[in-house]
């Protein structure tokens, strides 16, 4: 078993995933979410939000991401990884 704080972090993770379908759903396509004047920054402001909530399982060297294949999220922590 995993520590609570992690197992939140990962719940909050698949959340925001959730929410940013559910804007891309509500446009019918990405493109549409994405040139929308409050979908684009809705779904960025997500997207930074995953990055950072995966950077403090990375930072306190998580076993949850063992769980993840590296190649999948290394675009989330690459920023965090060249720090």
């Amino acid at each position: 078993m995993y520590p609570k704080d992690e197992m939140i972090k990962l719940l909050s993770i698949k959340t925001k995933i959730e929410n940013i379908y559910t804007i891309i759903k509500r446009h019918k396509t990405i493109t549409n979410a994405l040139s929308d004047l409050e979908g684009q920054p809705a779904i960025l402001m997500l997207l930074v939000s995953i990055s950072e909530q995966f950077s403090k399982l990375l930072k306190k060297d998580s076993q949850i991401l063992n769980h993840f294949d590296k190649e999948d999220i290394k675009g989330l922590l690459l920023h965090h990884l060249n720090t």
